[in-house]
């Protein structure tokens, strides 16, 4: 596809050989375009029908093929296309758009909100300015891990440009087979997977519930170069890998990544790259793990490459990014777009590469000291035998906030053994006043977890 324009439908360029697939399908490229011009053609005359669409149409995303396709089709519309995964919750401030998905046939079909949701006021009218904000734009529905989920809005020739300058740091062609099993209604599989390896004319294999099992018969049947992982699909996979096919690379997403798979894998992938990136954003910058001397225990940060003509700083200990293919706001939400301010504490070196030490508003002032809860989660694992700790903030006392650790996978007796250990390692102001059991972590549709609702959890155990 060429790089410089945006032909309207999008189509993709590969080898002959080269298919795109999910748990059902396979298609090739000339009829995966084929698809994405068919369900262009069917939303323009939609638009132009009796029964027009919304101004804002809301997007039911599976993980397949088909609705991979109706994704691309939706750029170039006159209308906003507003996607979000079909499990997921419908904010009630949407609750007035259409919204359309997929039949049994794949075929697109038309289906209001009311005929979903019985119990959803319909009555509730479209602000003012959303047709204005949402003309010709596609907008992702956050997770909403913290606080209400915003939707967030994107000009489709960022998107290509987001996924193009992705390309130049991840080592993807058209001979590479991609597996991609992070969900497509995200950024990170959309954007930064699907989009990326399509530019690059690569075999696709889209997947849904990967586990151990599903993994090695994909691996014997697919034979996948390249692979897009969460932490938690990483934690799946990792415990029993074999070791007879390798792979090219792996991607994860995250600023604090488990480096404890790190020697698991030298022997299993060629790289191992770790993104950092938003819904926001897009694609910020990419570490090579495996080569930046990270199995060696003593080196812990893990440095970030920026993207081409993307400017990161760091300000009041927060990173701050000026990106040329930013997203254009939230609906409905005002918001500084240049440079934008990520809300992550980090360090930016005088070589230009960054690192990240967690969440603003996920850290604490302890005794004068910032700690930042996903650097300090890793030192917590790292020494205990614990299978996953997250902390959350406690009443203050005289030194400042204090610390409450929520443990997973560990009985009320190793309690006292980890406060221990914990504090032989680690200075008195970073040991966790309180320790609790819950088990299972209370996690999002997408994997990630749900600290809004941990925090509702823990007022109870």
């Amino acid at each position: 596809m060429p790089k410089s324009a945006l032909p309207i439908p999008l189509r993709f360029n590969a080898a002959s050989t080269a298919t795109i697939s999910d748990d059902n399908h396979t298609l090739s490229y000339s009829e995966f375009n084929q698809c994405i011009s068919e369900y262009h053609n069917t939303l323009a005359e939609m638009t132009l029908s009796e029964r027009k669409l919304t101004e804002t149409v809301l997007v039911s995303i599976e993980q397949s093929v088909h609705y991979l396709a109706l994704m691309l089709a939706c750029f170039g519309q006159k209308k906003g296309f507003i996607f979000f995964a079909s499990t997921g919750k419908i904010p009630d401030r949407l609750s007035a758009c259409d919204r359309i998905c997929l039949d049994q046939d794949n075929n697109i079909s038309l289906v209001t909100h009311k005929q979903i949701d019985t119990q959803v006021d319909n009555s509730a009218s479209q602000p003012a300015d959303q047709s204005l904000a949402m003309s010709g734009k596609l907008g992702f529905l956050s997770s909403g891990s913290v606080g209400d989920p915003k939707v967030i809005l994107h000009q489709a020739p960022s998107l290509i440009a987001n996924s193009q300058n992705a390309r130049h740091l991840l080592p993807l062609s058209d001979e590479d087979k991609v597996l991609i099993p992070v969900p497509i209604s995200h950024m990170y599989g959309f954007g930064a997977a699907a989009l990326t390896s399509l530019c690059s004319g690569a075999s696709l294999q889209l997947t849904l519930g990967l586990n151990l099992l599903k993994w090695r018969k994909i691996e014997n049947t697919c034979h996948p170069s390249c692979v897009f992982f969460t932490p938690s699909l990483l934690d799946a996979i990792s415990a029993k890998i074999s070791y007879q096919h390798t792979l090219k690379f792996i991607v994860t997403a995250g600023d604090c990544v488990n480096t404890r798979y790190l020697r698991t894998w030298a022997d299993k992938t060629q790289y191992w790259l770790n993104l950092y990136g938003s819904t926001e954003l897009g694609v910020i910058g990419i570490a090579s793990l495996l080569h930046d001397d990270l199995l060696n225990e003593a080196t812990e940060k893990i440095e970030f490459t920026p993207c081409n003509n993307v400017h990161v700083y760091c300000q009041d200990e927060q990173l701050h990014i000026v990106h040329p293919h930013a997203f254009v706001g939230y609906l409905n939400q005002c918001v500084s777009l240049s440079p934008f301010k990520t809300g992550d504490l980090g360090h930016v070196e005088s070589n230009g590469r960054f690192s990240v030490n967690g969440r603003a508003d996920f850290s604490v002032n302890r005794e004068g000291r910032l700690l930042a809860f996903a650097q300090l989660e890793m030192e917590l694992k790292k020494h205990a035998s614990v299978e996953n700790v997250v902390l959350v903030p406690g009443p203050k006392d005289s030194k400042g906030k204090t610390l409450i650790a929520c443990c997973e996978g560990v009985s009320e007796e190793q309690l006292i053994t980890l406060k221990q250990t914990w504090r032989r390692h680690l200075p008195a102001y970073a040991v966790p006043s309180e320790l609790k059991i819950v088990d299972p972590l209370p996690r999002l549709a997408n994997g990630k977890l749900n600290r809004k609702k941990l925090e509702e959890v823990i007022t109870h155990v």
